[in-house]
């Protein structure tokens, strides 16, 4: 989960109340400084706790830049999708009868195992998207240069500055898609960062509650003082 787990709130709130008691209570200040226990150690203590909270601050910010991107990306995504949809439906109406037109668009012809007859064939929503970037850049490239395919456009609701346009669309999502994966290598790397962070925060935890175990142990253990008036 991105920020702190129910775990690393724990050892926050343990880590800081720990730090706290140690260093207010002059009797166990004056106890865990004869451990080594001094401001130098405190210091490095209280540190660790600030850059554990801070890694957790920055895998929250990076999964939520996560999310951002892949919205991003899956409207893009969405729009260019059905724009390139279009596209191959016009082209299959005008260029039914043209075999070698509708390869080039990437539009090929298969033959179905099942019927045995002939159909067209084009990648599905579910593709890979290096399957739909290479397909989807293809037929707006043959669609805005081929001699025999780009003027039947023009004149079909498709002129060069629309195909150019739904091609940049195209690019956008392709950038879309490069930035998702970015941030979501970002995120990963933030979770391994928070972990190391409290892996360390752990380690000294741990020591130093073993020693103030041992130091409550010795203040038990000492002789009353009897006050008299």
């Amino acid at each position: 989960m991105p920020g702190m787990t129910k775990d690393q709130k724990e050892t926050i709130h343990q880590a800081e109340q720990l730090a706290h008691k140690s260093q207010n209570n002059p009797d166990m200040a004056a106890a865990m400084a004869t451990y080594g226990y001094n401001e130098e150690r405190w210091a490095e203590g209280e540190a660790l706790i600030e850059a554990a909270k801070a890694a957790a601050g920055n895998n929250k910010l990076a999964y939520s830049a996560k999310l951002g991107a892949t919205d991003a990306f899956g409207q893009s995504y969405d729009h260019t999708w059905e724009q390139c949809q279009e596209l191959a439906d016009i082209c299959i109406d005008l260029f039914k009868t043209q075999t070698e037109s509708l390869a080039a668009l990437g539009l090929h012809r298969q033959r179905s195992q099942t019927t045995g007859q002939s159909r067209l064939t084009r990648p599905r929503k579910t593709a890979s998207f290096a399957e739909f970037q290479a397909w989807s850049r293809n037929l707006y490239h043959v669609a805005l240069t081929h001699p025999d395919i780009a003027p039947v456009l023009n004149n079909y609701g498709y002129p060069t500055d629309r195909l150019t346009q739904e091609a940049a669309d195209v690019e956008a999502t392709i950038e879309a898609n490069h930035v998702q994966e970015q941030a979501k290598e970002t995120a990963l790397q933030s979770t391994v960062d928070r972990d190391h962070a409290f892996a360390r925060l752990n380690i000294w935890y741990r020591r130093a509650q073993q020693f103030a175990d041992k130091a409550e142990k010795r203040l038990k253990k000492r002789p009353a003082v009897e006050v008299t008036l």
